[in-house]
């Protein structure tokens, strides 16, 4: 005959100490995978919004070519949002003459225009990418 020691298995406080522990680690590779997904969105977001900055930074270094360094205004570069795939972004363009010793300080007639296009987005417009540019005026 076979004592109740002899017997092999599992008792079910056992079963039930495994389903924990493997639901801990379950848990644990969920919320790795939340926070990589979210670290990717933010990069492809960044990537977006720096190619749409690029962008408008090429045409005002087209208009500048085309049209001289008197015609980059401010002024001719208004704020704009877009529609579509890219309409949870705004961009944003700032021009103003700097002085040629330091190029921040602001100085009329030095020959030199700072422009920073920054293209924002999200709530409140935390997350920006900011791509700054020189333009000279040159004969």
């Amino acid at each position: 005959m076979i004592s109740l020691r002899e017997k092999r298995g599992i008792t079910l406080i056992e079963l039930a100490l495994t389903i924990v522990v493997i639901s801990i680690g379950l848990v644990g590779i969920m919320i790795l995978f939340e926070n990589a997904t979210r670290g990717i969105m933010q990069a492809d977001m960044n990537v977006i919004a720096s190619n749409l900055a690029h962008e408008k930074l090429e045409q005002i270094v087209l208009d500048k070519w085309r049209d001289g360094y008197d015609a980059v205004l401010d002024s001719n570069y208004p704020d704009e949002g877009f529609s579509d795939e890219f309409s949870v972004f705004t961009r944003s363009t700032d021009i103003y003459e700097v002085s040629g010793t330091d190029l921040a300080t602001e100085e009329e007639g030095s020959g030199f225009k700072r422009v920073e296009v920054t293209v924002s987005w999200g709530e409140g417009a935390l997350n920006r990418v900011t791509v700054p540019t020189l333009l000279a005026s040159y004969k």
